[in-house]
């Protein structure tokens, strides 16, 4: 029974661009994001975006393995 909360579609060239964007226009607490939790192999050819806001991002993040 969330009460404060809301919940945004944001468009940009790229997601980490967009979430720094949106960033920008909105007070923020935490960032929240989805993660299929890659590993090994896969890795090697796509990069994380959930990583990338983690490394880069001065909020708590909080990732969800889906």
């Amino acid at each position: 029974d969330l009460k404060n909360y809301s919940q945004h579609v944001y468009k940009a060239m790229t997601v980490e661009l967009g979430i720094q964007a949106f960033l920008k226009n909105y007070e923020v607490d935490l960032i929240a994001m989805g993660t299929h939790g890659k590993t090994g192999f896969l890795r090697l050819f796509s990069s994380s975006i959930a990583e990338g806001i983690t490394n880069h991002s001065k909020l708590p993040v909080m990732t969800v393995h889906i």
